[in-house]
């Protein structure tokens, strides 16, 4: 059932995860486990909540952020990092659930306003070793400067950061083995950043235009850093071989702006959800294998989504404070 406990009259998933609890607002973030044995969810109720992805059941609640904004795990699926509206950042571990007391260090990289605004998104690289941390402009400023800062996770280090100025940010990615970023633009242009532990350095070829005269939608990379999925404001997806910027597939997806793009761990499907409130699982070759109708008087009832690191399942993250598992072909 949803908050306001209407029963849900369409079709989602042949198995709905029977959450035993409920958030109190929407749920703006999610994270599963590099176990799979975990789900994390963060609310504008401000509070994180962890869940038994098998059973559903919640294991705790924790609290101490107002909106939660992002979540990650670290790859040993032992610690939760987690982003807040107030401009702070925590660190948590799940077993038993407790935030994990700050040094010095860490109270200077991710104590009270030590980032200039809020980030709703944030990855950590397959070692642990660098996290990178993107910061938005303020929403009246969206021609200002974005930020993304490079940190030694490990370490408690700030290493650099890289800006772009001038340029309307839509989306952001980072490459799950942590070397390459990717920023798509209000132009409908894309930017590629090698990354290492010292720089980051924007890609030879300079802006990528991928959809002349309109806005991105979302980005996704797949693992094997070898395809870039791209999605415009106008439903529009392209998919694209990185290494010669030759175009794959171009096709129509929905009607209405993208608002999500994930790429599958397998490297072989990807997911997006559009203005239409429409769930679309791909193939790489642009057939559409399975679609969800969240109805269309729902408004964007989907805010953020994740998939299960077997691919099995995505986890949606919703407006009415639920979340969906939803099985895929």
């Amino acid at each position: 059932s949803s908050v306001d406990r209407r029963l849900k009259i369409w079709e989602i998933t042949s198995r709905e995860l029977p959450l035993l609890a409920e958030h109190s607002g929407q749920v703006l973030a999610v994270a599963v486990s590099p176990d799979g044995n975990l789900i994390a969810t963060g609310s504008e109720d401000y509070t994180i909540k962890l869940w038994n992805a098998k059973t559903g059941a919640e294991i705790a609640t924790l609290t101490g952020h107002k909106s939660v904004l992002a979540l990650t795990f670290t790859p040993d699926s032992k610690r939760l990092i987690s982003s807040g509206e107030e401009r702070e950042m925590r660190i948590w571990e799940v077993s038993p659930p407790r935030e994990i007391p700050r040094t010095p260090q860490q109270a200077t990289l991710y104590g009270p306003k030590a980032i200039s605004a809020a980030s709703s998104y944030m990855a950590l690289d397959p070692k642990a070793q660098t996290l990178f941390v993107w910061i938005p402009p303020p929403p009246r400023d969206m021609r200002g400067v974005h930020r993304i800062d490079v940190i030694d996770f490990a370490n408690s280090q700030f290493l650099y950061d890289f800006k772009e100025a001038g340029r309307i940010v839509k989306s952001v990615v980072f490459a799950p083995n942590g070397t390459l970023a990717a920023t798509g633009g209000a132009d409908g242009s894309v930017r590629l950043w090698d990354m290492n532990r010292k720089e980051a350095t924007m890609r030879p070829g300079g802006d990528w235009i991928l959809f002349p005269k309109v806005a991105f939608g979302d980005i996704a990379i797949t693992f094997d850093n070898a395809r870039l999925i791209g999605t415009s404001t106008q439903g529009d997806v392209k998919i694209m071989n990185i290494a010669d910027r030759k175009e794959l597939k171009s096709f129509k997806a929905h009607d209405g702006a993208v608002y999500i793009c994930q790429a599958c761990p397998d490297n072989k499907r990807f997911v997006t959800y559009g203005e239409d409130n429409i769930i679309k699982i791909w193939d790489m070759e642009g057939k559409e294998l399975r679609r969800w109708d969240l109805g269309r008087n729902q408004g964007m009832f989907v805010i953020n989504m994740a998939f299960t690191p077997n691919g099995q399942q995505i986890v949606t993250a919703n407006k009415n404070s639920t979340i969906y598992i939803l099985d895929l072909p």
